[in-house]
């Protein structure tokens, strides 16, 4: 693209389909920083799973009891017992907004999460049942 880095290749399979995965270069700033600066990169994890509402299905939204017009946020699909998060997510949370700030989809989640580090608490605002509630987790 114009000579310009894109992405680094991150992981590439051996397989006949030879899919490759790269890291974006907008991620990468946010490394490169903190690389420069400390000499590690240092990150705050929920330890959850989620996907995008923007990708589910129709018949995915309607058994889940997604509005069918929702495309911000995400859907929380695992929560191992060893999470942080256990007990206070459920499977089928919706993740709608950190520490006041909307949750667009799961790459949005992620850079909001670099922000933080391990030990520091993030509130959520999770819709569950159709309410809303407000949830306060220790990163791990």
């Amino acid at each position: 693209v114009g000579g310009e880095l894109v992405g680094i290749c991150a992981y590439k399979t051996n397989s006949t389909d030879r899919l490759g995965y790269a890291v974006s270069v907008n991620e990468l700033k946010y490394v490169y920083a903190e690389l420069k600066e400390e000499g590690e990169v240092y990150r705050g994890v929920m330890g959850i799973t989620v996907r995008n509402i923007s990708e589910m299905r129709t018949y995915e939204k309607s058994a889940n009891g997604i509005s069918l017009d929702r495309t911000n946020g995400v859907f929380v699909t695992n929560i191992p017992e060893e999470s942080n998060a256990a007990g206070l997510l459920l499977y089928g949370d919706l993740l709608t907004a950190m520490n006041g700030s909307r949750i667009s989809d799961k790459n949005d989640l992620r850079r909001k999460l670099y922000d933080h580090q391990e030990g520091e608490t993030v509130d959520l605002t999770v819709i569950r049942d159709g309410q809303e509630i407000q949830v306060s987790v220790v990163l791990q």
